[in-house]
Order: structure tokens, then sequence, then C-alpha cells
């Protein structure tokens, strides 16, 4: 008999989820700001904003919407984290700026104290530590592999 393996950082992720009636969407290509950001609708509670995120590693085609929406808190997390605009488009690899990307940030920047109260102390998080994710390993492995609600 096989056991489930359980993750404290998926456990966490479903709670905010159910508890600020998180969604996310893709939008259609009129959306999309520059060729490496994916935009996508997401909504936390009553807040709907557009998120734009670096899919590498093709993680919106698997259709897990926990996943999607990890995407779209990890994307808040390097927004919080940048110290300004050209240090965020440093974290995506984008090497030139265009009014778009400009604009798309200012605005986030802007709505980040209201995407923050959401939060437990007001600190974004997108619950799956930064190591899985790269290395593709426990938590983020396990929302890879399996279509979870």
């Amino acid at each position: 008999m096989s056991s489930v393996p359980t993750y404290p950082e998926v456990t966490a992720l479903k709670r905010f989820i159910k508890a600020n009636n998180c969604s996310a969407k893709v939008l259609d290509a009129p959306y999309t700001i520059h060729e490496f950001l994916t935009p996508l609708q997401l909504r936390i509670g009553t807040i709907d904003v557009t998120i734009h995120v670096q899919d590498e590693y093709n993680d919106l085609s698997i259709g897990n919407p926990l996943l999607t929406i990890m995407l779209c808190l990890q994307e808040l997390e390097e927004i919080e984290d940048s110290t300004d605009y050209l240090n965020w488009l440093n974290f995506q690899g984008i090497k030139i700026s265009t009014e778009p990307l400009r604009s798309y940030y200012q605005n986030m920047v802007t709505i980040m104290p209201s995407i923050r109260a959401n939060f437990t102390n007001n600190t974004i998080t997108a619950f799956i530590p930064g190591l899985d994710y790269q290395l593709n390993s426990n938590s983020i492995y396990y929302l890879r592999e399996k279509l979870i609600t």
C-alpha cells in the first residue's frame, strides 16, 4: 500500500486559496506585454489583477489550478522582492525596457498593499520554496505530477 506524500506547503497554499476565494486563468494574446511573459487574471478575494508570469517550465499547460495560482503568487513575490523596475526586469531576464512593462510594474507596485493585506503578517508568499521550484523537487514536483483541487 503506497502512501500519498503530504507537504505542508501545499496544504498552506490550498488553505490560502480557499480562505481568499482565489482563482487564476490564462488570458488571450492581446494581453501579452512581452514574449517571455504569459498574462493571467488572478483573483484574490475582491481583487482582480492581471499578472504576467514567466512560465519557463511550461507549468501552465499542466492545468493544475493550484500550480497556476502559485505561479501568480511567485510573480507577486518577485515584484515585492525587487528594489525597482530595472531590478525586476533583471529578475525576469528581460534585457530591453518597454512602456507596457514599465506600466505593468508601476501598476503592480501601486496595488501591492491591497494584495499584501490578504496574507499573514502582510507578507506575500507563493508557499512553495524557490529551491523546490528550481530543482523540481518535493512540493512542486507533487503539484506538477498531480491534478489537485
